[in-house]
């Protein structure tokens, strides 16, 4: 009986034992299990990163590959402008751009009396390669040539009107143009000065529909002086679309004196 009872006793006390050493043990593997959970979430947050970068090399290489699309279409809008600007649209018919005159472009050549119905005294048409940097380049608004004119006039038997045009002082800054206006006995109507700035300014709009005195002259006198030298020392004025109308001439008439070689 005291064996029986001794046995039992040390079965107890291995009992105690184990349930002694039970919490170290759970203990122990709360803290693997914690352990391994950091370990995932570690090896989770380095695979999130690395796709990232991954992804942030790709859209970096696709953008030095092509350009973005705001920038191709920017570049398809630039060369259509490009395409636009080299193909000379035709002007209206009452707007002179001088490119019908001659076809020359080595040197200056008189503008023929006939041309687009008026009679051209000293005004010059001239080709913008002619003297590149100068307001012979700059003054062109459309196609290729330019009128020049340092003391010139523009006059017909049939009343014509002159709306505006532009203009360019071809070497000088600060230079003056006067325009007049004449009736059929010769007298003055209208007059109108303005100064031109530095040649590479580009053309300055003059509009004389607001000038009066410009409507049913039969001559338009153009004069230059003052200014300082900028590219070079002559008074000239380069003249661009300028817009005529002939409203006693037919049309027909016109065209068909529009085109000289």
């Amino acid at each position: 009986a005291a064996e029986s009872t001794i046995t039992s006793l040390r079965s107890d006390v291995k009992e105690l034992d184990y349930e002694n050493e039970s919490p170290h043990m759970q203990l122990h593997e709360i803290r693997d299990s914690n352990s391994r959970d950091l370990l995932q979430a570690a090896v989770a947050s380095a695979e999130y990163t690395i796709t990232s970068l991954r992804s942030d090399a790709e859209e970096l290489h696709r953008e030095n590959e092509s350009p973005p699309y705001e920038q191709q279409n920017e570049v398809r809008d630039n060369n259509s402008h490009d395409q636009q600007l080299n193909e000379v649209s035709p002007l209206p018919p009452s707007i002179i751009g001088f490119d019908d005159v001659s076809n020359t472009t080595g040197k200056s050549v008189p503008i023929p009396n006939g041309y687009r119905g008026l009679n051209w005294e000293d005004i010059n048409v001239m080709h913008s390669s002619r003297n590149r940097g100068t307001g012979y380049e700059y003054g062109v608004v459309s196609g290729d040539y330019v009128a020049v004119v340092i003391d010139g006039s523009i006059s017909s038997t049939t009343p014509f009107s002159v709306a505006g045009l532009r203009a360019t002082a071809a070497f000088l800054t600060g230079m003056d143009v006067l325009f007049e206006s004449f009736d059929d006995n010769g007298t003055r109507i209208g007059e109108y000065t303005t100064t031109l700035g530095h040649p590479s300014e580009g053309p300055t709009s003059i509009d004389l529909r607001g000038e009066g005195k410009f409507e049913g002259m039969h001559k338009l006198k153009i004069t230059t002086s003052g200014g300082t030298r900028a590219m070079g020392s002559l008074p000239v004025v380069a003249i661009d679309d300028l817009d005529v109308s002939l409203p006693q001439a037919s049309s027909a008439a016109v065209a068909a004196e529009s085109t000289i070689t």
